[in-house]
C-alpha cells in the first residue's frame, strides 16, 4: 500500500494521519462535478463510488462504529437542507491546513434556502475537525441556528463556528451559532463567533438548549462583534446545563467599534432550577463587564468558578469577586 503526501491514499492504503482511526471505509465529498480541485486526483481512488456531491450523500454511504471517514474538499458546500450526522464513530475531515481562521472547508447555508440548523451531530463518539460551519449567510430571518450537538462524546477540532453571517439574524434575539446537549461532548482549538457581522440582540454564540453534561472548551476563542451591550457569549436553557461544564484556556472578545460599548454579560440564563457548575480555567475575557446577567434570581444554585473567582451572591452588580 502507498500514501501520496496530501492524505489521500490509492491502492488500499490508510490516509496519512489516519492511523489511529483504523478507517473501514473513507469517502470524499466535493462541491460540484466539473470544478472541484481535487477531482482528477480523487478519481485515482480504487472505487469511483467513494466519491460524493454532497455531505449527506457521503454519510449516507457509511456505516455507523466502524470509524468510517469523510474527508470534505477545501471550497464552499452550500446546503439545502440540514444534514444530520447520526452514524456514531463516524468521523468528518475538512482537507484544511489546520489554521482556524481561514479554513475554506465550508459547510453554510444560503438565503435561497430555510436550513435550520445547517448540521445536526446525533451521533456519538465521532471527530469533526478542519471545519467552517458558517449560518445565515445572506439575507434569511430564519437561518436562527448552525450546528446542534445531541450526541455525546464527539470531539470538534479546529472548527470554525461562524455566525451569524447576516444583519437580519443578528439582530434576533433567537439567533444561535451552536445548540449544545448530551455528555461530554468536546470543543478543542475551536472559534465561534463572526468577525464582520454586528449582533445587537440579547442572542448567543453558544446555547445550552438541552440537558447537558461535562460539555468541555478547549483553547477556545469566542469572538464577537457588538452594537450593543446585551449580546450574549453563552446561554443556558432553564435547567439545561446540569453537572460541570468545563472551559479551560478559553479567550472571550467582544468588540465593538472604538470599544465604545462593552458586553454587560459573559453568561445569561432562563431561570434556571439547575444546581450546576461553569468552571473556567485560565480563561481571559476582555471587553465584557460582568460574568453573567445581573439578575441574582435567575441563578438559584448555579456557580460560575473562575480560577480561585466566582460570582458574588447579591442580586444585583453581580460581578467577578475574589473568594480568597
Amino acid at each position: 500500500m502507498s500514501t501520496v503526501p496530501d492524505g489521500l491514499y490509492e491502492y488500499g492504503g490508510v490516509p496519512v494521519g489516519m492511523a489511529v482511526l483504523q478507517p473501514r471505509d473513507v469517502r470524499w465529498v466535493y462541491a460540484t462535478a466539473d470544478t472541484a480541485l481535487h477531482k482528477k486526483l480523487l478519481e485515482t481512488t480504487p472505487d469511483g463510488n467513494r466519491l460524493h456531491t454532497t455531505v449527506a450523500a457521503a454519510h449516507t454511504a457509511t456505516t455507523a462504529s466502524r470509524n468510517d471517514v469523510v474527508f470534505l474538499t477545501p471550497e464552499t458546500h452550500n446546503q439545502t437542507a440540514t444534514i444530520t450526522w447520526s452514524n456514531s464513530n463516524t468521523h468528518l475531515i475538512g482537507m484544511h491546513n489546520g489554521s482556524r481562521w481561514a479554513n475554506s472547508c465550508i459547510i453554510q447555508n444560503t438565503s435561497a434556502s430555510t436550513v435550520v440548523p445547517v448540521f445536526t451531530l446525533s451521533g456519538s463518539n465521532c471527530l469533526i475537525k478542519n471545519i467552517h460551519f458558517k449560518n445565515a449567510v445572506g439575507s434569511n430571518a430564519a437561518n436562527l441556528t448552525g450546528v446542534r450537538v445531541s450526541g455525546a462524546g464527539n470531539l470538534f477540532e479546529n472548527c470554525w463556528f461562524e455566525g451569524p453571517c447576516d444583519n437580519s439574524v443578528a439582530d434576533l434575539a433567537t439567533a444561535r451559532t451552536v445548540q449544545i446537549g448530551g455528555g461530554g461532548n468536546v470543543f478543542r482549538d475551536c472559534v465561534f463567533g463572526s468577525t464582520s457581522v454586528f449582533r445587537s440582540a440579547a442572542n448567543a454564540l453558544v446555547e445550552y438548549y438541552t440537558t447537558t453534561y461535562r460539555a468541555t472548551f478547549e483553547n477556545c476563542i469566542f469572538y464577537s462583534q457588538i452594537d450593543a451591550t446585551t449580546p450574549y457569549m453563552i446561554y443556558i436553557k432553564s435547567g439545561k446545563a446540569q453537572g460541570s461544564q468545563f472551559y479551560k484556556k478559553c479567550t472571550f472578545v467582544a468588540h465593538s467599534t472604538g470599544l465604545a460599548i462593552a458586553m454587560a454579560s459573559l453568561f445569561g440564563a432562563q431561570t434556571s432550577d439547575s444546581t450546576g457548575m461553569h468552571l473556567l480555567h485560565d480563561c481571559q475575557a476582555y471587553n465584557i463587564t460582568s460574568a453573567d446577567d445581573s439578575d441574582g434570581a435567575n441563578w438559584p444554585g448555579l456557580s460560575i468558578y473562575w480560577n480561585n473567582y466566582t460570582v458574588t451572591a447579591a442580586t444585583a452588580g453581580r460581578g467577578i469577586v475574589a473568594t480568597g
